[in-house]
């Protein structure tokens, strides 16, 4: 039996954008789901299948980039559960690549991307970045980076158009890297 997607609650309470509490919470479960993932059978077959390639990373990137197509919470919750005004879906990895038409968004990618770089035996981040300045303080986007011998390599496959984009610096007003067990490993702001 494989995991289910997990639906995290808005806060009816009066909360508009995920507070640094929500965004850890949701770091350290998309950190679960790429655990949990490690185990699967499709997962590591995809992973193995990259390791004949002479850039194994990238290889996964570009498999994600294609095996997934772009599509944001909203309209996917209301598809799935008829349901509207959740903040979060998170489709783990083993039930993403197995839909008939796979469809998430960021943090989907980044937590199938991260699985697969895991199984091929990279350490992995995840990597969150505050970039909306319609919504300060918010972190409006997370994509994953794996170590590679010349230092972090980014591995955002659901914005990106090549393996190592990432969003421009001068968009970024914060950018968090968080160890798979939701904490941080580096934090940098940056002036507005």
């Amino acid at each position: 039996m494989h995991p289910v997607p997990v639906v995290a609650s808005r806060d009816h309470a009066g909360l508009s954008t995920p507070s640094p509490v929500v965004t850890q919470q949701t770091v350290r479960k998309m950190g679960e789901h790429i655990q949990n993932a490690l185990s699967d059978p499709l997962i590591q077959q995809i992973a193995a299948s990259a390791s004949t390639q002479s850039d194994p990373l990238s290889a996964l990137w570009w498999w994600v980039k294609h095996a997934i197509r772009f599509r944001q919470d909203d309209s996917l919750i209301l598809e799935l559960f008829n349901e509207k005004d959740h903040f979060e879906l998170l489709i783990s990895p083993p039930v993403l690549i197995r839909m008939k038409r796979p469809q998430g968004d960021c943090d989907d990618f980044t937590m199938v991307m991260l699985a697969l770089a895991c199984c091929a035996g990279y350490r992995v981040r995840i990597v969150t970045v505050q970039c909306d300045r319609a919504r300060p303080g918010e972190y409006s986007h997370v994509y994953g980076e794996a170590l590679i011998p010349q230092g972090w390599m980014p591995l955002d496959a659901s914005h990106g158009t090549y393996p190592g984009w990432e969003v421009p610096a001068r968009d970024i007003l914060r950018k968090t890297s968080w160890t798979l067990d939701g904490y941080v490993a580096h934090d940098e702001r940056r002036a507005a």
